[in-house]
């Protein structure tokens, strides 16, 4: 009845500033969810989006080279807070943003094609064990993220 996963989401409601540890954290599990259903399930790419409040951020996961998966993120919108607000949200760029991600979807996160199944498993490397190990495991609010988390 059901078929394999083609993308993995995450939400955390809106906090006055955001904890960026956790949604590190969630980010890479996306990461490895993505990761492994294009190894598992032969696919071309992988759609993950993360919520943050009234933040939506969506990534696209494709296995480009031998044993080098690339997470791009190709949209971010924040979503009204109140109905004042819908009339802003509702524009043609945002249209044309949820537009272009839902084609992209559908377009690239599907299987590979039968002449391709060998060249993506000869592409395709195991997961390394200790991945969690690259987010510090202290908490700081203060310290600097390479990342950008909330608006």
């Amino acid at each position: 009845m059901f078929e394999h996963s083609l993308g993995f989401g995450e939400a955390k409601i809106a906090q006055c500033t955001p904890d960026k540890y956790n949604l590190c954290h969630d980010l890479l599990r996306l990461a490895l969810f993505c990761k492994e259903t294009i190894d598992k399930n032969q696919l071309n790419a992988s759609l993950a989006f993360q919520i943050n409040g009234f933040s939506v951020v969506f990534f696209l996961m494709r296995l480009d080279h031998d044993g080098i998966y690339f997470l791009y993120e190709i949209c971010k919108l924040s979503f009204p807070r109140s109905l004042e607000e819908l009339s802003g949200f509702v524009s043609l760029k945002n249209l044309n943003t949820l537009m272009r991600n839902s084609e992209m979807f559908w377009r690239m996160c599907r299987p590979v094609s039968a002449q391709d199944v060998d060249t993506l498993s000869d592409k395709c490397r195991p997961t390394h064990p200790s991945l969690y190990t690259l987010i510090d495991g202290t908490k700081n609010r203060h310290r600097a993220c390479a990342m950008r988390f909330g608006d």
